[in-house]
């Protein structure tokens, strides 16, 4: 975080504290200084705070913690609060107590991306799981399934259950790598996502419609081969990698490189995978990649980052559409994002081409998606969103507002050449499952979209 993220130290007593300045969060700190003079933070809540944790095949918990102990959360009107500490606190009911006689920290903070956190958390409990056969290294879920072989690094016979057909022959893996230990784990973890790591190599596929499957390498060779019955293009863009490869060595892998937070940040190269049924995209950033035939290989002596998706909603976003093509080739394609109903839950899956850009789906219920959208570099840009008939039923008469101002109507080819610094614009192409909505923004700080069924106005006629 930088110096502009908190406000102002304020005290109270002997306990100081500072707010974040978006108004999301709060650190609270005090001090002890001996052992018979200790310090403590108390805090009475209105519900009991839960663990942040995840339960493993072996029924053991691993908790993943932002202080030095473990953190917890509470929900309060829809929206998720987080305490974490540098102090294990005792809990009971609806209090918690830290204290130490040294400094204690205690940071509280709402934000859109833990909230995802706790949904994916929720959706690994409670969701579809995978099934795994140590003995034989066979994997199946619902809609993926494959073989993994940890012995020699090789994934086998990946094969999309909805599509009905073989998408990799094989994926192998292989080098002498030092990934941070946080990504090693001896034994695989299984629940609606399959997770597996050593030193070399780490990957993790999502047992959901999207086949959301992410990779990272480390001083070594991934060969994917692809299967046959696919139609493979490959794609080679300038990228803004947001910071991408610091985080992969420094210990945010987990939602920067596996995404656990469904979401995929854009590699230089991108290939396309086309079939009958099928459409998916691998992402690949760093290292050096060639293609032969249906074999992709990367290379590298530092980190590489692969990603795969294919969800219903962005396969309807490329089939037959060529402004989308025309606005990736040309850089104008900041993001595409996919927002479903799956297994009666909403989820978005994203593809992020411009790595400055960020995306929350705030809401989506009662006929109506708000997301809220920022950059770190002021150009405008074109995104690209396929909402399901399942979110907002399939109209091509949608309304856009941009910043509570509706944004202007026109067709997807003068959209995607739009140069105006002022004004934002969207077209709505319906698919066979939803409709595909492109925005161009013109400027980027901080803005919200929101998108809904169009409403004629209302006239009334007075009669004298």
């Amino acid at each position: 975080m930088g110096n502009n993220d908190f406000g102002n130290i304020n005290s109270m007593g002997n306990l100081s504290y500072m707010n974040f300045s978006d108004g999301n969060g709060i650190i609270l700190a005090t001090f002890g200084t001996t052992s018979s003079n200790s310090a403590g933070i108390y805090l009475n809540l209105t519900e009991k705070p839960k663990q942040i944790s995840f339960q493993f095949n072996n029924d053991m918990m691993k908790t993943f913690s932002l202080g030095n102990y473990k953190d917890y959360y509470i929900n309060v009107s829809g929206q998720t609060f987080v305490i974490a500490s540098d102090v294990s606190p005792a809990v009971n009911g609806n209090n918690m107590s830290f204290s130490s006689a040294g400094l204690i920290y205690v940071v509280i903070f709402n934000d859109q991306s833990l909230m995802n956190e706790m949904n994916i958390y929720d959706h690994y409990a409670n969701g579809f799981r995978f099934h795994y056969n140590s003995a034989t290294g066979n994997v199946s879920g619902r809609y993926a399934s494959f073989n993994f072989y940890k012995d020699n690094g090789t994934i086998s016979s990946f094969y999309d259950n909805i599509s009905q057909m073989t998408v990799f022959n094989n994926i192998t893996m292989k080098g002498n790598g030092n990934l941070p230990s946080i990504m090693i784990t001896q034994s695989p973890i299984v629940g609606n996502m399959f997770y597996y790591g050593n030193s070399t190599y780490a990957f993790a596929v999502h047992d959901n419609p999207a086949l959301q499957s992410s990779f990272v390498i480390n001083n070594g060779t991934m060969t994917i081969n692809v299967s046959s019955s696919l139609t493979m293009i490959n794609k080679t863009y300038m990228v803004n990698f947001g910071g991408m490869q610091s985080a992969v060595m420094n210990g945010n892998i987990l939602n920067a490189t596996m995404g656990f937070n469904q979401q995929i940040r854009a590699g230089t190269t991108f290939v396309y995978l086309n079939g009958t049924d099928f459409y998916g995209m691998l992402n690949i950033q760093g290292g050096e990649v060639s293609i032969s035939g249906h074999e992709i290989t990367i290379k590298t002596n530092g980190t590489a980052i692969i990603s795969f998706v294919a969800p219903p909603g962005l396969q309807k976003i490329y089939r037959g559409f060529g402004a989308m093509q025309y606005a990736m080739d040309r850089g104008k394609l900041g993001l595409q994002m996919s927002i479903e109903n799956v297994n009666s839950t909403i989820t978005n899956y994203t593809v992020y081409l411009n790595n400055s850009i960020n995306a929350i789906v705030k809401s989506a219920q009662n006929g109506k998606v708000v997301i809220n959208i920022n950059s770190s570099e002021p150009t405008g840009t074109v995104v690209a969103i396929f909402v399901s008939n399942s979110v907002i039923k399939n109209t091509t008469a949608m309304s856009v507002k941009f910043d509570s101002s509706f944004a202007i109507k026109t067709t997807a080819a003068d959209l995607v050449n739009e140069t105006s610094t002022t004004t934002a614009y969207y077209n709505v192409t319906s698919t066979e499952n939803g409709s595909v909505i492109m925005i161009y923004i013109p400027h980027f700080s901080d803005h919200v979209l929101e998108i809904e069924p169009y409403t004629a106005p209302v006239s009334y006629n007075i009669y004298y």
